[in-house]
């Protein structure tokens, strides 16, 4: 009895002292990235704070791990966009990683290019998104698929005259 108790507790000790290793690692990884997203931000205490809680928000509210979000946050902060529009595009970013199966960086690649893309159309990241899902789910085509076309094709549709919706139906036709 002695044995297997003392087998037992090494193993629930073991077990917490493994549960703090991870804590320390995964706390120090979080911090690193926020670092590196303020870095290129270059934004006040204040603003970034307001900007940290609202990536911990998205995370949750899509489904998607902290690394995944950073990512996406890393990608959107790059392209020069504020603190407050990108938590916007970053939520329609991830709603898109999470239906369409690509990764974050492709995500917010392709929803960029669709905004850019499309900029007389002034549709948000949230109604592009949107846009492509009902399109998904309505014929045979996927998610992924119109992301990867509008990567490729969203910046020279429109100054072909081809409208937001024409080249979901091109590309679905397609």
């Amino acid at each position: 009895a002695r044995v297997f108790a003392f087998g037992a507790t090494t193993v629930v000790i073991n077990g917490v002292t493994q549960s703090f290793k991870k804590l320390v690692a995964t706390t120090v990884d979080v911090q690193k990235r926020l670092v590196e997203i303020n870095s290129i931000f270059q934004a006040s205490e204040q603003t970034f704070n307001k900007f940290r809680n609202s990536i911990f928000q998205v995370a949750k509210d899509t489904g998607q791990s902290f690394a995944t979000v950073a990512d996406g946050a890393a990608e959107l902060a790059r392209q020069g966009l504020s603190a407050e529009e990108t938590a916007s595009r970053l939520k329609s970013a991830l709603i898109l990683t999470r239906i369409s199966g690509l990764d974050a960086e492709k995500s917010v690649k392709a929803l960029t290019a669709a905004i850019n893309g499309f900029t007389s159309a002034g549709l948000s990241a949230n109604q592009i998104v949107n846009k492509m899902v009902a399109v998904d789910t309505a014929f045979a085509v996927s998610t992924n698929d119109l992301a990867e076309a509008f990567t490729r094709a969203g910046s020279t549709a429109e100054d072909a005259g081809v409208s937001f919706n024409q080249l979901l139906g091109l590309i679905t036709a397609v």
